[in-house]
């Protein structure tokens, strides 16, 4: 016998049971009649996206709001899967090209909820070309001496999973729309004289590309 919250009822079409020593059971849940208000819960409310797809692999998201607890979510099916990326409001993963024909749903567990069984999507007819980041080049540049923050636009850029100078990461933030990022402090020696300056920009499928900075001299 198992009990249900209004909450969770409308956000599962499925059940999932772990046994000991076997796969998971999935159970499809009986429809039932209108849940209560409790059902505005913006916690429970979850979407899943495609944010890149190559021929090798795909990379998803599923977004929730805050409160949704995402990065201590794990994935029960497939159990192998991991996290790419992870905060509050959202987890991403990738799957390689021969596991997406076979795999029809996911099911990811949160602290004190019930786990989520979420339907992967049809990405067969998916276009190449939205899926791609594109990087604006910087035609304004920044000042000798100038630490940030520094904004970098473009489309797609969700897909940024670093971005490096010397080698070493430096703090960024993906904007909501995926049209910009931003570094939140420049090394000193980034911008310590005029000149054009090359930063490493690395994505989630493995590529990576450099983007100029130009560091101009103080006007006198």
């Amino acid at each position: 016998m198992v009990s249900l919250k209004s909450r969770d009822l409308a956000a599962s079409k499925q059940i999932v049971f772990q046994p000991t020593d076997g796969a998971p059971i999935l159970i499809a849940l009986p429809a039932v009649s209108k849940p209560t208000d409790e059902t505005d819960d913006p916690a429970g409310k979850l979407s899943i996206s495609m944010l890149d797809s190559t021929k090798a692999a795909t990379v998803f998201a599923v977004t929730g709001s805050k409160g949704s607890h995402f990065d201590q979510a794990t994935f029960l099916m497939p159990p192998d899967l991991k996290p790419l990326r992870q905060a509050d409001t959202y987890v991403w993963f990738s799957l390689p090209a021969d596991r997406i024909s076979s795999l029809r749903q996911l099911v990811i567990a949160r602290p004190n909820r019930a786990p989520d069984v979420i339907a992967v999507p049809d990405v067969s007819k998916a276009d190449e070309s939205k899926s791609k980041a594109k990087l604006t080049s910087d035609q304004t540049g920044v000042g000798v001496g100038n630490l940030g923050p520094y904004v970098i636009k473009g489309t797609n850029l969700k897909l940024i999973s670093a971005i490096r100078y010397l080698g070493k990461p430096l703090p960024i933030r993906h904007d909501s729309d995926g049209t910009s990022v931003t570094i939140d402090a420049l090394p000193a020696t980034l911008t310590a004289n005029p000149g054009i300056v090359d930063l490493d920009v690395e994505f989630f499928d493995g590529t990576q590309q450099q983007f100029s900075v130009p560091v101009k001299a103080a006007k006198s």
